[in-house]
């Protein structure tokens, strides 16, 4: 799984060499929608979610995020819900996806402590006592 926040080489590029905010955007949010027609799982979508959301296109990344909790054929682990609604600004459903997370023992929980994606909750207090329930505390 690629990361929302993660530099990488699936950006289009001017002429120049140069590339800008929204041709990296379209490239990125491009090569995802490829990876969900070859790959059509739940997961995809959410990272489809992430990447609209990123791009701060809210509207669409709220309808694919409503498709991948809808969806039973595939498991989406909760914590990149939470990362999803992050990106949308709603932190209240990110926390709550973070609780599910920590009570379902999601594996990508581990994650929670130094994901850059999560760094706009860490003041949070129910962020830290997801910590100390996850047992990720120092």
């Amino acid at each position: 799984m690629l990361f929302a926040g993660q530099k990488n080489d699936l950006r289009a590029t001017s002429g120049s060499g140069q590339s800008s905010p929204e041709s990296q955007n379209h490239g990125t949010i491009r090569n995802w929608e490829v990876a969900l027609s070859l790959f059509p799982q739940p997961a995809r979508l959410t990272e489809l979610a992430i990447t609209y959301a990123a791009a701060g296109q809210g509207a669409r990344a709220r309808t694919l995020l409503r498709g991948a909790i809808a969806d039973r054929e595939g498991y989406v682990p909760p914590y990149w819900i939470a990362v999803a609604y992050l990106f949308l600004g709603e932190k209240d459903n990110a926390v709550q996806w973070l609780q599910r997370a920590c009570r379902k023992n999601d594996p990508t929980l581990g994650w929670m402590k130094v994901d850059p994606m999560l760094d706009s909750i860490r003041s949070d207090q129910r962020y830290v006592e997801l910590l100390r329930k996850a047992d990720l505390n120092d």
